[in-house]
């Protein structure tokens, strides 16, 4: 409904060092990141930039802090018993620079260009050697958030049959990484078209 709170993302940091961990489990992080308002985003000590173009400057404020808050999140999820991965990643991003956040109605590719990374611990890489290798292999594939959860199934070795597409899937040997196929925009644009 809204964009408006009253915490800032770094209070979800104690909250994971605080769960009672169990020996599978999946947490998911909901994190405000920089919706809304970009200098309602960030605690004052974040207040860094300061350019000719105070939107701008507020939203660079905004990445910063994000970036400290996933470099927290990051270090408290080492340290749960178990731990194997971590997976980051923005449903959108904004146009900053053209002046237009991102609503859908004034589109420009920008706001397709998401951070999108994994980091997984030592035990995964050995274990799971062949899905490392895979992942580094497709690297500079192709991908769109639509196609993450084929991804997750990937990653924690999922296979539901009625679910699972390997062709979506970038664990997988058959990952399909045709330029062609892939949508933005409600499957309005195809990112083939990109200028």
């Amino acid at each position: 409904e809204t964009t408006r709170t009253n915490f800032y993302d770094g209070a979800l940091i104690e909250k994971l060092r605080s769960l009672n961990y169990t020996d599978k489990m999946l947490i998911v992080v909901h994190l405000m990141g920089n919706h809304g308002s970009y200098s309602d985003r960030y605690p004052s000590d974040f207040d860094k930039f300061h350019g000719q173009n105070k939107t701008i400057d507020a939203y660079d404020n905004s990445i910063l802090y994000n970036d400290y808050v996933m470099s927290q999140l990051y270090e408290s999820a080492q340290n749960i018993p178990n731990f194997q991965a971590m997976v980051y990643f923005s449903d959108h991003t904004d146009a900053v620079d053209q002046g237009l956040s991102h609503d859908a109605s004034n589109f420009v590719w920008p706001m397709t260009y998401i951070p999108f990374y994994m980091a997984f611990s030592p035990t995964y890489e050995k274990v799971h050697a062949s899905t490392f290798e895979m992942l580094q292999n497709h690297k500079a594939s192709y991908f769109t958030n639509d196609l993450l959860f084929n991804a997750l199934m990937g990653i924690m070795h999922i296979r539901a049959k009625s679910i699972y597409e390997p062709e979506n899937d970038f664990t997988s040997p058959t990952y399909n990484n045709n330029e062609s196929r892939f949508m933005t925009l409600y499957g309005k644009r195809k990112i083939i078209d990109r200028q």
